[in-house]
């Protein structure tokens, strides 16, 4: 029995199809004006209006004062997330000597029951092609590039009926 995608049962699973791509379509949407929503609540300060020049005066000093704060936890918080990950390098490179050690002393114990595999250091390159049988000669050795004694293969004419 084949499975026909869309001849199945009066096409239920192209019925699928269609609704999930339907919906699929819907959220996308949603997501980006919740990321939108998100981008409008950083800049709250942005939204207040006045008249009073004093007023603005000590709303821009606000926001300037907003900023400064803010690129200074988002620099803490960098510089955490860096020790972080130096911590994390520095530990993982600790566990693995340690199981080194750990396995040569299993090596020792059992010398000649385990064997490393050997990791070949050569690059992996792709074999050259067949040139016995090329249309194409070398282009290092000649300026003319095909051969002209192979025959190109020639295509059936077809006789096709007029309406």
């Amino acid at each position: 029995m084949k499975f026909n995608l869309f001849n199945y049962k009066n096409g239920v699973y192209m019925k699928l199809l269609v609704i999930t791509l339907v919906v699929s379509s819907l959220l996308f949407p949603v997501k980006e004006l919740d990321k939108t929503k998100k981008n409008n609540s950083q800049r709250f300060l942005d939204k207040v209006q006045t008249t009073d020049p004093d007023a603005k005066f000590e709303i821009e000093q606000l926001k300037k004062e907003f900023q400064t704060q803010k690129e200074q936890i988002n620099l803490r918080y960098e510089q955490k997330r860096n020790t972080l990950k130096k911590q994390k390098k520095q530990e993982i490179d600790n566990l693995r000597s340690s199981y080194k050690n750990r396995f040569k002393r299993l090596e020792q114990k059992y010398p000649d029951k385990i064997k490393r595999q050997e990791v070949s250091t050569q690059i992996k390159r792709p074999l050259p092609l067949d040139k016995k049988d090329s249309k194409y000669l070398d282009p290092r050795e000649s300026e003319v590039n095909v051969v002209k004694d192979v025959k190109k293969p020639e295509l059936k004419k077809i006789k096709r009926k007029s309406k």
